[in-house]
């Protein structure tokens, strides 16, 4: 019997840069499923039961964090891993400390009002990334190899 492949799937509004993950990642084994509509991914979530999630944080019909609420209260998709994605998000060891990339300490990330955006105000701290199951956030634009070394760090754990 064929060994399964492991399930990813990509929920960003930005089309392209959604597409570049998906094939990336296609390219390292993986079955990837891709939308930009938050909904049609919930469905996809809750049928194919991934294994791992990137979410893009601010999509026009919903944050990523209603997303993470939906998937935790399904059976199917309530352990499923979640890495949240954004242009707008700082990720800092603590509120003072300088932007760090290091997804191996603790941080809080923090979610910047853009003056076009109109993108509320919100920070992370590590127990609401804990309560939401929240495994890791990437900060766009980032590199092909920071997206491979993240994925496949959350997935052997």
């Amino acid at each position: 019997m064929p060994e399964q492949k492991v399930k990813i799937v990509v929920i960003d509004d930005e089309k392209d840069l959604g597409f570049l993950i998906q094939e990336i990642l296609r390219k390292e084994g993986y079955e990837v499923f891709l939308t930009d509509d938050p909904q049609e991914g919930k469905e996809i979530c809750v049928r194919e039961s991934p294994q791992l999630v990137l979410l893009d944080y601010i999509m026009p019909k919903c944050y990523g964090i209603e997303v993470i609420s939906f998937l935790r209260a399904q059976p199917q998709a309530a352990q499923t891993k979640v890495i949240m994605m954004s242009g707008l998000v700082m990720i800092r060891e603590n509120e003072g400390d300088a932007l760090s990339h290091d997804l191996n300490k603790a941080f809080v990330a923090v979610v910047l009002k853009g003056a076009a955006s109109g993108v509320p105000w919100m920070a992370f701290t590590p127990e609401q990334v804990a309560k939401y199951g929240i495994h890791a956030f990437l900060t766009k634009p980032f590199s092909r190899e920071l997206l491979i070394e993240v994925v496949h760090k959350y997935l052997s754990e």
